[in-house]
């Protein structure tokens, strides 16, 4: 799977499924995406190239066109362990990082 799969363009007719936890109670977060992506047959899923750093339930996404980034705010890293981090995806280096800043609190389920 090459990184032409996961330029901006391609992004308005791929959903991404972010992240989720094992076991009941916040426990065993993933740090995994898949993909799903529409086609001339339908759908097709495949795993995102690499993990983010820091494994989460329940992060808030935005994909920012203009910078071909994808930012993962909060989170949930286990049983009432929130975080204030932001990951980011680089889709031009195709590389995460966190970010230089943080949220004002620690959350996660929330949305934009």
């Amino acid at each position: 799977m090459g990184s032409k799969l996961y330029t901006s363009p391609k992004v308005y007719s791929t959903m991404f499924v972010i992240g989720g936890c094992e076991l009941p109670l916040e426990k065993n977060p993933y740090a995994t995406i898949d993909v799903i992506s529409r086609n001339m047959d339908g759908f097709s899923m495949s795993p995102f190239p690499l993990n983010f750093p820091i494994a989460v339930r329940s992060p808030m996404a935005y994909m920012h066109y203009e910078s071909n980034k994808l930012y993962l705010f909060g989170g949930c890293k286990g049983y009432r362990e929130h975080i204030s981090d932001v990951q980011t995806f680089d889709f031009t280096t195709q590389s995460w990082s966190i970010a230089p800043f943080k949220l004002h609190k620690e959350r996660s389920c929330f949305m934009l």
